[in-house]
């Protein structure tokens, strides 16, 4: 057999002879699907337009049954698929406004633990200085009985001195 010649593909002047060509080849597509889908578990669909707008189908099982199921299928998952966002929408819209409403409560609980850690602290500095200040009187004491002890001339002599050159 000698080996076939590759045609140039070019588009047909004449209109007549156009359209007989793409009924030629219309035919021998149908054919050639028809062998497709004689295979098992093979679903074959051509759609072809003519030159003239007419649409021509071919379809085991009908093309226009498969088509209408593939889009009830998809209409479907889409009705699905909407629905599930409309929930999730919700779901979180109610998150939103549970959280707002406990944020909101949280933060009232919190400005109230602050005042009360600030007036313990307050009370604490009070105390802290008011030990300090026994502290330091303590010790002021302590030292006056030290140099008392240490210095019997200045036994009796508890209060402050009063410089001689002072002029009431």
């Amino acid at each position: 057999m000698a080996p076939r010649q590759k045609r140039e593909i070019k588009f047909i002047e004449n209109e007549r002879s156009r359209l007989s060509t793409f009924h030629r080849r219309q035919c021998s597509i149908f054919e050639k699907a028809d062998e497709l889908s004689k295979i098992p578990d093979v679903e074959v669909r051509v759609l072809l337009v003519s030159p003239t707008n007419i649409s021509y189908t071919f379809g085991k099982p009908s093309l226009i049954n498969n088509v209408e199921r593939n889009l009830m299928k998809e209409l479907e998952q889409l009705e699905m698929h909407e629905e599930l966002l409309r929930k999730r929408n919700q779901e979180e819209l109610e998150k939103s406004k549970m959280l707002e409403k406990v944020e909101l409560e949280d933060l009232v609980a919190f400005k109230e633990k602050l005042e009360a850690l600030r007036a313990d602290r307050k009370r604490r500095h009070e105390e802290m200085k008011a030990s300090a200040t026994l502290l330091m009187l303590s010790e002021e004491t302590e030292n006056k009985k030290m140099k008392i002890e240490a210095d019997p001339r200045e036994k009796y002599e508890l209060r402050p001195r009063i410089p001689r050159n002072y002029v009431e």
